[in-house]
């Protein structure tokens, strides 16, 4: 999920780190992943697979968050000194509502759709307004890519050969990103700070994972710092289910010898299975 930080409200890192704790995770990785992941963390690098070699879970457990509604409800009324208006939402002391605001993705992405549901009732339940729109894709990533949102979900880049670098580029880095109002293929909320440029190329060309983790974990504290955007779950690259009514011999947890795809190693699976009775 991505905020707009030049709207009143989301430009506070604290409504942020409200927003972050009060959003229920674990429902997410149920109901929208289908139990598919584990609950999102504080983190722009995967605690699994590849990239865990530069997760730092000791830093994510300091000063991360986890679904938590009453620290939310501790930062806005203890740090904040929001309250509630008679609407039930909160009001920040100069006058800022914690409210009106929409997140938006597209139509039809239902798993995607069903997230923001969650996110949307998670901070109605603590006093925070946000309602869901859901506009067609050409519209939504219109809108999104010109910084024309309150809050947006869509997803920054998966595990690759460059990850998690071009994930925090994705997320952090403004060089070469237009102002608002232009077409940005990356950084949409124009975030900005003076020490990521330079610790993404430090990560870019380290010599070896020790100096890459090093960078990486600097820019992750960073990103928890600031929260310019939160990670709602992670997505397999494809989603895999089979029925043995007619064919036995799928791969599975248990029997892993081919990935469960349709593409590249994946294909090898189908030479493999048998006709049932057969």
């Amino acid at each position: 999920m991505i905020f707009n930080l030049n709207r009143k409200g989301l430009d506070n890192v604290l409504v942020r780190e409200a927003i972050a704790c009060c959003i229920d995770y674990p429902n997410v990785a149920a109901t929208a992943m289908s139990s598919y992941s584990d609950p999102a963390n504080a983190s722009l690098i995967l605690p699994t697979g590849y990239e865990s070699k530069f997760y730092d879970a000791a830093g994510v457990k300091a000063d991360g968050w986890t679904f938590d509604a009453d620290k939310a409800v501790q930062i806005l009324e203890g740090d904040l000194k929001a309250k509630k208006g008679s609407d039930g939402i909160y009001v920040l002391p100069d006058g800022t509502k914690l409210g009106g605001w929409e997140l938006i993705t597209p139509t039809g992405w239902t798993d995607w759709n069903t997230a923001c549901e969650i996110v949307a009732k998670s901070a109605k339940a603590i006093g925070i307004g946000i309602e869901t729109k859901f506009p067609q894709a050409p519209t939504m990533i219109k809108a999104m890519q010109n910084q024309d949102f309150d809050l947006c979900m869509y997803s920054y880049s998966g595990v690759s050969p460059a990850s998690p670098w071009i994930r925090f580029r994705d997320a952090m880095d403004n060089r070469g990103v237009p102002e608002a109002g232009k077409t940005a293929f990356f950084n949409y909320n124009r975030f900005s700070h003076p020490e990521v440029p330079g610790l993404l190329d430090t990560a870019a060309s380290a010599k070896d994972d020790t100096a890459a983790k090093a960078a990486y974990t600097a820019l992750d504290k960073i990103y928890r710092q600031q929260i310019p955007v939160v990670p709602l779950m992670y997505r397999p690259l494809e989603f895999y289910e089979f029925s043995t009514a007619n064919w036995t011999g799928f791969p599975t947890s248990d029997n892993p010898y081919a990935p469960p795809m349709w593409q590249g190693a994946g294909i090898s699976w189908l030479f493999k299975i048998t006709k049932l009775g057969s």
